[in-house]
């Protein structure tokens, strides 16, 4: 469990026996019984729907399934109903603000407005653009005409450096642009020097390496101005 779902509970419960304590001692009894009915009722028959809709083919089976579920939506929905009664006879309108936090954080509510498609796309979009920020802005995007302007010393040291950053991110996203910006790395390696590369290989290349002593030094290409 959660420490959010944790918290909500710790906070919903004792508020909502405080709501049920008052309602009880406030509210007619017959008031209170029929709204509670009510309430039972309604979502009982939401319940049954829910989960009759999700079960194929509809069958009488499949149906009488779903009756438990429709109970305990029956009844969460009465306490809840009586719950929210008793704290607004208490608090009047105040109350108000604090049921609507309270209903909209509760986890089979999150649940649902987490698989709503607007909010699920963004959530996957945070979840694609997040992680570490940090780590991502140090992390170039692949782009092999840029490596070709590296010394040999500066390819060696970005070669061995991105094998330290794919380490220490947790982002998927940081980690295909880091595999794929490793092999842009290798394949200027092989480049400048195909025989040093293939010795390098030879013996048994670790990931984090380093492969400039096995480069033939060459013309380096001019600083970048």
């Amino acid at each position: 469990m959660s420490v959010s779902r944790i918290i909500w509970w710790m906070v919903t419960v004792p508020l909502g026996l405080v709501g049920a304590a008052v309602a009880a001692f406030t509210i007619p009894p017959a008031e209170l019984v029929a709204g509670a009915f009510a309430a039972a009722v309604v979502g009982g028959v939401l319940g049954w729907l829910t989960v009759a809709e999700s079960t194929a083919p509809a069958t009488l089976g499949s149906w009488r399934s779903c009756l438990p579920t429709a109970a305990v939506s029956g009844t969460a929905a009465a306490a809840v109903t009586v719950s929210i009664v008793g704290l607004i006879t208490l608090s009047g309108a105040a109350a108000v603000p604090l049921v609507f936090v309270m209903i909209v954080t509760a986890p089979p509510v999150t649940r649902r407005l987490c698989s709503w498609p607007p909010i699920a796309r963004l959530l996957e979009q945070q979840a694609t653009t997040g992680g570490d920020h940090a780590g991502a802005a140090s992390i170039p995007d692949p782009a092999p005409d840029a490596f070709a302007e590296l010394s040999d010393e500066a390819l060696c040291h970005a070669w061995r450096t991105s094998f330290t950053a794919l380490q220490n991110t947790s982002s998927v996203t940081d980690q295909l642009r880091l595999a794929r910006t490793r092999q842009y790395y290798l394949d200027e390696i092989e480049r400048r020097d195909p025989q040093g590369f293939a010795q390098w290989f030879h013996i048994g290349v670790r990931a984090g390496s380093d492969p400039s002593k096995f480069l033939t030094p060459g013309e380096q290409p001019p600083p970048a101005s």
